[in-house]
């Protein structure tokens, strides 16, 4: 399935039948809107966990619950073989720092700095 038709699958659940994907989603997760014609396989894990992440909230009715919007900001660090545990803990506490200093309800996948 695409990005798209994953989140889709969320709206299925939605008492209301909605059949189109919040626009808060693609704002929490921009990269989503850029792939959503990808197969939602091709992502990477860290993209993947922002799929599912979506595709559950798609099937929230927030404001209808009577629950009060939330905002969550995550950081993600993919699994690299060469990390011990303490260095994939340390990549991801990166990553949640700087989604956390982009502002509310952000999500960041922590990449590697560049070597000069």
């Amino acid at each position: 399935l695409s990005v798209e038709e994953n989140l889709e699958t969320g709206l299925q659940a939605r008492p209301d039948r909605s059949k189109k994907i919040p626009d808060r989603i693609y704002e929490l997760f921009p990269v989503l809107h850029e792939m959503r014609n990808r197969r939602g396989g091709d992502l990477s894990g860290g993209q993947q966990q922002q799929l599912a992440i979506g595709r559950a909230l798609a099937a929230t009715e927030w404001h209808k619950a009577g629950l009060e919007p939330v905002t969550v900001s995550i950081g993600i660090a993919e699994y690299d073989v060469r990390w011990d545990e303490s260095q994939l803990l340390r990549s991801a506490d990166d990553a949640l720092y700087r989604a956390k200093h982009a502002g509310r309800a952000r999500c960041v996948i922590y990449e590697e700095p560049a070597v000069i």
